[in-house]
């Protein structure tokens, strides 16, 4: 890849098939190839991730190569489940990440499609903190950050109108427990909205009450031989 060691600042020596793995996957999940201003972006953010990575624990990922080929190419498969449309329409689009973490997949879906309008949830405060650090470093536009459990907004006297019921039109659910979160979920997504979730390879499509279940996409990710999943759910109202 011409240039790509310069581009992504890695040291010399490090072997360049994680991120020949992200140009070819990236491609196929994007449906186009993943620009220079995307890897660039990809770099400083990853790069970031190691950084804070030694203070707070954001990810059990150590290196640049296992970022990309645990994490990053993980979360650019969400396109295979997101419409390809024009820009108004992104933009028009609201999508709530549950439990974002270290910023897997927002973040990559920030940066291929900066029109989209992105919730973030994650309740850890030191976790959220760096969501807004990487949000400035990246000059990302158009996120919001909660930094609360959704689920103990009752409790506290808070209502879930106040971040918007019934409004998001995708919510994202990567490394969490499905099931413990779906109720609050119901209550946030769209009448007409999915839930996308990060299954682990031995998902077997079970029946969930008051959901529909759209589609499973199946793919795989590099050095892998079992088959991941991204279900696709729908309320049943």
């Amino acid at each position: 890849i011409v240039g790509i060691y310069e581009l992504m600042n890695v040291p010399r020596g490090t072997s360049n098939e994680s991120f020949s793995h992200l140009m070819a996957q990236g491609e196929d999940f994007l449906g186009r190839p993943v620009t220079q201003e995307e890897m660039a972006q990809f770099s400083k953010y990853l790069q970031e991730v190691l950084r804070w990575n030694r203070r707070i624990n954001l990810t059990g990922a150590r290196t640049i190569p296992e970022l990309i080929n645990r994490h990053l190419i993980d979360s650019l498969a969400v396109f295979l489940c997101l419409p390809r449309g024009d820009n108004q329409r992104e933009s028009s689009r609201r999508i709530l990440d549950f439990g974002s973490g270290a910023g897997f997949p927002s973040i990559p879906l920030k940066v291929c499609q900066p029109n989209l309008t992105l919730t973030m949830v994650e309740s850890r405060k030191k976790k959220a903190a760096f969501l807004l650090h990487i949000c400035s470093m990246l000059d990302i536009n158009g996120a919001n950050i909660i930094s609360e459990r959704l689920e103990d907004r009752s409790i506290k006297g808070h209502s879930i109108m106040d971040i918007g019921a019934n409004s998001y039109h995708t919510v994202l659910v990567r490394g969490i427990f499905l099931r413990s979160v779906l109720p609050v979920l119901k209550r946030l997504i769209h009448p007409q909205g999915q839930v996308i979730y990060w299954a682990s390879a031995h998902y077997t499509d079970p029946d969930i009450p008051g959901w529909s279940q759209i589609r499973t996409i199946h793919y795989r990710l590099p050095h892998e031989e079992s088959e991941r999943h991204l279900v696709m759910l729908s309320s049943r109202n």
